[in-house]
């Protein structure tokens, strides 16, 4: 009897963390620098608790905030700012959190010493590494409705850990925040998976609002989600460069841009490849000269729904492919564009053939090549979290049946490559979401 009166019970309401508020001894007047003083409070708070900065406080921190190994804090800003004053040392981040997690980090301003007087020539080599916020090995965070202003390097930054492990920073939101003037990149990503950007204003970044560039093998990421951001001016929108690494499952998705054309490059070096792009619902009010989207080495690619214009005299197509497969663009509006598509008549999935791939221009939504034409790409992870050393050969990912090599698309794929380069294929790209019929 006694059990099932228990079992109708509620259960037990979970104890808020406890609060530590930062101490009046520590100047929140803006006055001396409080670096030393509140890293060492920020130090003695424990695990699962919150930190409180005063109401409206104004912090002069000339240093760096870095909070190592920390699991279940919370910085809770109240409309608090930390700001610097100095140039200071070239890897100074703001605020710097390494290894550990959750953590997280709300109504708080972060506000650099850049007071470069053009944000289009605010990239000073020397000073590029000096980010708002930079995650390094960190399971989770939560980053949102914070301020980010005139910082030398990126408003946020997100690496494997430094110790050696090569654990990449996971479980990422930035939401509902305003980020402005960057002396580098707008969101930096080396070696991160599971990040969310989005309901964020990003403007005057002085290279690419969104960089996702790993700096070796180890780097890399997976599951990058980009979503609903207001972004510009920026000298570009996204890249996605760097070394050879696992990169996979990029959404960008219904970002709205002002003052900065809509161009997304992702562009690995030969041989390696990238997967998983999917490109959706993003509008700019800036036509572009260079293509909107240009793919190199991509496997498995949706372009569909974005409004972007192109400047006519630029006579350059919507959408470039290089060596790329399975690339679906949809229904899109790019006016100014000559034409949408333009290939090179890489085979995909295709058997072998001596023949140099042709240049194909106006298919939409395919490319393909041959598959002795090319290196396998690199081994990885089944999340992309790791990638075989520079010199091992990983073998090629399977192919599902409809894609494996079958002679009677050989053929035909031969066949096509062959036409197109008597009568010069220049379709009007208006055939949505085309696929090769084999016959």
């Amino acid at each position: 009897m006694l059990a099932a009166v228990a079992v109708g019970l509620p259960a037990p309401a979970a104890a808020a963390p406890p609060t530590y508020s930062v101490p009046i001894t520590i100047d929140s007047t803006g006055t001396t620098d409080v670096t030393t003083q509140l890293s060492q409070f920020l130090s003695s708070v424990p695990d699962g608790a919150t930190v409180s900065f005063r109401p409206l406080g104004r912090y002069r921190v000339d240093g760096t905030l870095l909070l190592r190994s920390r699991h279940n804090l919370g910085l809770e800003g109240n409309g608090a700012t930390v700001f610097a004053t100095t140039t200071g040392a070239p890897t100074r981040a703001h605020m710097a959190f390494s290894g550990g997690g959750p953590v997280s980090v709300r109504d708080l301003t972060i506000v650099g010493a850049n007071n470069s007087s053009d944000w289009r020539n605010g990239y000073v080599p020397s000073r590029e590494w000096q980010a708002g916020i930079q995650l390094t090995g960190v399971h989770g965070a939560s980053i949102s409705h914070v301020t980010i202003e005139r910082v030398w390097g990126d408003f946020l930054y997100l690496g494997q850990a430094e110790d050696g492990t090569h654990q990449w920073t996971d479980n990422v939101t930035l939401s509902d925040s305003t980020l402005d003037v960057a002396g580098r990149q707008g969101i930096a990503i080396t070696g991160a998976r599971d990040v969310t950007i989005t309901s964020t204003s990003l403007s005057r970044v002085a290279l690419a609002a969104f960089d996702i560039e790993p700096n070796n093998s180890t780097d890399g990421a997976a599951r990058i989600h980009i979503a609903a951001n207001s972004v510009g001016p920026a000298k570009e929108f996204f890249a996605a460069a760097g070394a050879a690494a696992p990169i996979t499952d990029l959404e960008i998705t219904a970002n709205h841009l002002h003052g900065l054309p809509l161009q997304i490059v992702v562009a690995p070096p030969a041989p390696s490849r990238r997967s998983g792009v999917t490109i959706a619902g993003n509008t700019s009010d800036t036509a572009s000269s260079p293509p909107v989207v240009s793919l190199t080495r991509v496997d498995g690619a949706s372009v569909h729904d974005n409004q972007a214009p192109i400047d006519p005299r630029s006579r350059v197509p919507a959408v470039k492919l290089r060596q790329s497969c399975d690339v679906d663009v949809g229904p899109n509006q790019f006016p100014g564009a000559v034409r949408v598509t333009d290939t090179d008549g890489w085979l995909c999935h295709a058997a072998p053939t001596a023949a140099a791939p042709a240049v194909v221009s106006g298919m939409a939504g395919h490319e393909w090549r041959s598959a002795a034409s090319r290196a396998a790409p690199p081994a990885r992870n089944a999340d992309g979290g790791g990638s075989t050393p520079p010199g091992s050969v990983g073998a090629a990912p399977a192919l599902p049946p409809a894609a494996r090599a079958d002679p009677r698309q050989s053929r035909t794929l031969q066949a096509l490559v062959a036409t197109s380069l008597l009568v010069g294929v220049a379709a009007s790209g208006a055939r949505a979401r085309q696929r090769l019929r084999t016959v």
